[in-house]
Parts: C-alpha cells; structure tokens; sequence
C-alpha cells in the first residue's frame, strides 16, 4: 500500500488493491493463521520517524516493523487491542516544523482483516517555549470544534512536544501561520472518523454525536466516513435515559 508519502508491506499474506478516499485507504488481505500475528513493515522519508506506544522511534531504511495479534474467539478474529493494533507515522519538516500524522494499521470488518491508512492530523507547531506551544491545523478537517491535537491524541502530542524541543532551534520556523478554517457544507457533517476504532463523530445543529461504524449504511464491509462530507442520520431515544443516539448514518453522495 502507498498513502501519501508512506509505504506498507504485508509478510506472507496476500493484499487486494487498495481502496478509499483522500483521506484515507484501506486493502482487503488474507487472514493469517491462528497464533500468527499479522507483520507490517512501513518505510516513510528521511525525516519520518513512529510513534509507537507514546515513544519516538526511528525508522531508518529498514523502516518500522508492527506486529499486530489476532485474538480468535468465538465470534471470529479480533485485531482491536490499543496501543499495539496501529502505528503513526509522523513526516515532518524541521525548518518549516509543519508534520503529517499518518495511523497505519489492521482492523477487522465482517470477519475479514483490512490493512488500513489515514490522515490522522496536519499542521504546524509553533511557539517560544514549552508552555507556549499550539499545534496548528493547516487542514480544515483537522479545524473542526473542539479539535486539539494535544488533547485528544494526547500521546502523540506529549511526542510531537519532545520533538519540538529538538526542533526548536533549526531555522526560524513557519512565521505566522493562518490556521485552516472548517466550514461545514450540510447538516449533518462528518467531524472525523477513526478507522483503527471504527468511530467517529457528526456535527449536527451545533451538536456533536458519536457515531459507531455498525450503523453506517453503503455497500462492503468496510464503513467509513470521510471528515467534512455530508451524511442522512436517524436517530433513536432511550426511553428510560432520554439519551439521543445515532441509528443510521448514511453517506450523501456527491456529484
């Protein structure tokens, strides 16, 4: 698999074309045997390194290498198991200290195993010193309310922190950066959407609902939801709680 500047390599299971949006991509490949982990090797540019349970590694030209478990169980295999199902791949210019966020992992839809790629985040990072920095979206999918890199990806921004330290004094930085704006085009929107976990989140009349892929509509097994699309969502109420939850979500399609 090739997404945006990172590569992906499967060990010894086959891997279908590659699908998906700009946002994202995802393969269909061949379930391993019971006991096998499912090994990736991912090779980035000379300035990418991993983050990989909350720490930096290198990634040379060898590139990183997750290995992923497969639980078997009786409702078929399970790859969600946090912090060791996915990698992110960070590619970063130290003298404009603009990154990309890229999340590399397998997931399992319908008991058949994905390898999958998305855009996580993109932006700068700016600022003097430690309790100064911000981390600046540069794309408005990555500007939607209440979206801060450091607090919901809380790991990979106390990484992306460090990072800035050694950083900080290569050239000037990126000046004055025009943070990206999000501008919802229907109600409801797609906020954003997490392959690895399968949810995400919908903006409508000025509210945010969870969404779980099990009840997004469209052919396949895999469901996703592209960040800033417009989606038809049903939604239900708890008799007993009166909590409003998303039932159906339906991608708009677009011309």
């Amino acid at each position: 698999m090739e997404f945006m500047g990172v590569s992906v390599t499967v060990e010894g299971l086959n891997e279908s074309p590659q699908e998906g949006a700009g946002f994202a991509s995802w393969a269909r490949i061949s379930a391993p045997k019971q006991g096998d982990p499912i090994k990736l090797v991912v090779t980035a540019g000379e300035e990418a390194f991993a983050i990989f349970e909350s720490r930096p590694h290198t990634m040379g030209q060898d590139g990183f290498t997750l290995s992923v478990p497969v639980r078997w169980t009786d409702n078929g295999p399970m790859t969600r198991q946090k912090g060791v199902d996915n990698v992110d791949i960070i590619l970063l210019d130290p003298n404009t200290r603009h990154f990309l966020d890229i999340q590399v992992g397998v997931v399992v839809r319908g008991g058949k195993f994905f390898l999958t790629a998305q855009k996580i985040w993109q932006g700068w990072i700016v600022g003097s010193s430690i309790e100064e920095i911000q981390f600046i979206p540069s794309a408005p999918e990555h500007a939607y309310p209440g979206a801060d890199y450091a607090s919901i990806w809380r790991g990979m921004g106390q990484v992306m922190t460090f990072v800035w330290s050694l950083i900080k004094d290569l050239g000037e930085g990126p000046g004055d950066v025009h943070p990206a704006i999000w501008r919802p085009i229907w109600t409801p929107t797609v906020l954003y959407f997490n392959m690895i976990t399968g949810t995400g989140s919908i903006w409508v009349h000025e509210s945010r609902y969870f969404v779980h892929f099990s009840v997004i509509e469209g052919p396949g097994p895999m469901k996703v939801l592209v960040p800033m699309s417009a989606v038809e969502v049903g939604f239900t109420e708890d008799p007993k709680t009166h909590r409003i939850s998303v039932s159906s979500c339906k991608p708009v399609a677009t011309e």
